[in-house]
């Protein structure tokens, strides 16, 4: 099954001119990077516990499996949050879907602050860049399509979302590209190469849809695949999915790329955590400038870290800092 898979996939879309390969995953190793990658709230979530004995590597692809043993529904989610945290970028992942009802995988983005109410450009938002469900809320087949959505202030009473609706087509088979370029002011997002939704950023602080926010933070990856009966993706099946030796509800990615864009006027960053309280910061701004970089804590005060930051046509200067429990950062130009 996994060589077949390999076998169809498309060829690469290359991204919009101007971007270079930042970060990656290719998952060409035996098991899960935990240089690149977290299990994520492992334990009971929705319908179903996340385990890492859901999450495999092999042959080049991650595979998120779903499945039952005795009367548990597994399934299993993994993120980069303090790995690697991009903020803009064009970032892509390639995946083939073989989702059930009751179920959904997807391929999105949040930010640790996302759940603060109030500003959601500071804060950050949930970009879901894909989600894609075997069958709607009504068990009517809906495979062939997918939703991309931006969700923010938190999951509360002040939730707020704007959404796709359903976007895209033959997604219930084969290989597939999904990806968002993301920048200040816009964020637009493409399967297979195809633009299917975009939203331009408010201005207003808190955003009202149908207007919506574009996240000014950094965030991170998440790929996951989620159990809840009843709900959005129609029902379990009856006697669960299968043991993970015979579940066919996979979700298999081929890789996850994100692209930076080089000499932009605005600069950009991208966090990477080292270990021993080190990150480095990747970054690209516009030669002939100099730059500040600083850092908060709280958002609200904010002190250097390095000054007389000359990127030159967008080579990437690293700066090591010591982190707390959380740090955000930010540069302008002197």
């Amino acid at each position: 099954m996994g060589s077949l898979l390999l076998t169809s996939i498309q060829s690469h879309c290359e991204p919009p001119a101007g971007y270079v390969l930042d970060w990656s995953d290719e998952f060409d190793g035996s098991s899960l990077d935990t240089n690149k990658w977290n299990y994520r709230l492992l334990g009971p979530r929705n319908d179903a516990t996340n385990t890492a004995s859901a999450i495999s590597v092999t042959n080049g692809v991650l595979t998120i499996t779903t499945y039952t043993d005795g009367a548990t529904n597994f399934t299993g989610m993994i993120g980069t949050e303090d790995l690697y945290m991009p903020l803009y970028g064009y970032l892509e992942a390639r995946i083939n879907f073989n989702d059930s009802p009751g179920e959904w995988s997807a391929f999105w983005m949040t930010s640790p602050t996302m759940v603060m109410v109030g500003d959601p450009h500071a804060y950050g938002t949930e970009m879901d860049i894909v989600e894609h469900r075997a069958v709607n809320a009504n068990n009517v087949a809906n495979n062939n399509r997918a939703v991309a959505n931006i969700h923010w202030d938190g999951y509360g009473s002040e939730h707020k979302t704007v959404g796709s609706g359903l976007v895209g087509s033959g997604l219930s088979t084969g290989w597939h590209l999904f990806a968002v370029e993301w920048k200040t002011n816009f964020q637009n997002y493409y399967y297979d190469g195809v633009l299917v939704w975009g939203v331009t950023n408010s201005t207003a602080q808190d955003p009202v849809p149908p207007e919506a926010p574009v996240s000014q933070r950094s965030q991170y990856f998440i790929l996951s695949s989620e159990v809840r009966d009843n709900n959005w993706a129609g029902d379990i099946p009856v006697g669960g999915y299968g043991n993970r030796a015979s579940s066919t509800t996979k979700m298999n990615v081929d890789y996850v790329r994100s692209y930076t864009f080089a000499g932009s006027s605005n600069p950009v960053m991208n966090a990477t955590k080292l270990g021993g309280g080190n990150v480095v910061i990747s970054f690209y701004g516009t030669a002939g400038l100099s730059y500040v970089l600083e850092r908060s804590t709280n958002l609200l005060t904010w002190a250097n870290v390095a000054t007389n930051i000359a990127p030159e046509g967008g080579l990437v200067a690293h700066t090591n800092t010591t982190t707390g429990d959380a740090a955000y950062y930010r540069a302008r130009s002197n």
